[in-house]
């Protein structure tokens, strides 16, 4: 498995992936303009919508693996 090292694009990577799952689970997914707001992503089901901000991270294995 690659491992993305530059932050900024690990954190791109983690917002696809998120975007992608959340589509084929059926939910309603916005993405607001820029990036200054509290939150990568608006979430919309039958029940309302919420904010959701997307982490990841990295962390060594057992053998010194990424």
């Amino acid at each position: 498995m690659t491992v993305i090292q530059d932050p900024k694009r690990r954190g791109e990577w983690a917002e696809a992936q998120f975007l992608s799952r959340a589509a084929s689970l059926g939910l309603t997914v916005c993405k607001p303009w820029g990036d200054s707001a509290r939150f990568d992503f608006i979430v919309e089901n039958s029940e309302g919508c919420c904010r959701i901000q997307v982490k990841s991270t990295t962390s060594l294995r057992e053998n010194g693996r990424s």
